[in-house]
């Protein structure tokens, strides 16, 4: 947790030389940003991303801990420039290694669910289409559509926290007003997808990509 070592070095290292508010003010500051990301009660893995601004504290001090061990001045900038250049590759390959998208990055744009579940809601006009019940995946972008209602996602926050979101995705889905409906598994798929088919919803298709399955379902004519 490289944020993390930002945090204690600038509190720790060097403390005599200065201020005690001084040196509590990046631990104020990650508790209060924590509480704003966390607060709704999730936390998927990139939301931690936020906190790699701390480690520039540690850059910081490390930096001036070699300027001064070996005596850097305006006129002799050639290891700074290096240390600069060995940090900013090292931070670059540790990000895309850690980002969990290598594998992704290799599928084709029209193999992608989001492109190939489009093609099949283009091929009805004016479709309105619902990514239930997850947070936005790019299935709008791909079919090439607005969404027609408010709550067009579920976003990161709990049931307990934003109620009206969940309930009136299913308000949406029973009163039919939804062309095509896109849905994930998770552990709860089997009850969401009972729900959908019993509101008059066919299965059309499914999508393996990743860690998920996709489920597109179409209403029935009427």
């Amino acid at each position: 947790m490289p944020w993390l070592a930002g945090i204690i070095v600038f509190g720790f290292v060097g403390k005599n030389k200065r201020h005690r508010l001084e040196r509590l003010t990046p631990f104020v500051c990650f508790m209060f940003l924590s509480l704003g990301i966390f607060e709704g009660r999730v936390a998927p893995v990139y939301y931690r991303f936020v906190f790699l601004a701390f480690t520039i504290l540690a850059f910081i001090l490390i930096s001036q801990a070699l300027a001064k061990k070996f005596s850097l001045d305006k006129l002799n900038m050639r290891y700074a420039i290096m240390f600069s250049l060995l940090s900013l590759t090292l931070i670059s390959t540790v990000s895309f290694l850690s980002s969990g998208r290598i594998e992704f990055s290799r599928i084709k744009r029209a193999d992608l669910a989001q492109y190939q579940i489009g093609e099949i809601v283009k091929e009805k006009e004016d479709a309105s289409l619902l990514n239930y019940f997850f947070i936005d995946g790019g299935f709008y972008l791909g079919a090439e559509t607005i969404p027609n209602v408010r709550f067009f996602q579920k976003a990161n926050l709990s049931y307990i926290k934003f109620p009206q979101m969940q309930d009136e995705q299913k308000r949406y889905i029973e009163d039919g007003v939804i062309d095509f409906i896109v849905t994930r598994s998770f552990e709860e798929n089997d009850k969401h997808q009972e729900f959908i088919l019993d509101q008059g919803y066919l299965l059309v298709q499914a999508y393996g990509q990743e860690d998920f399955t996709f489920f597109l379902y179409q209403l029935k004519d009427h």
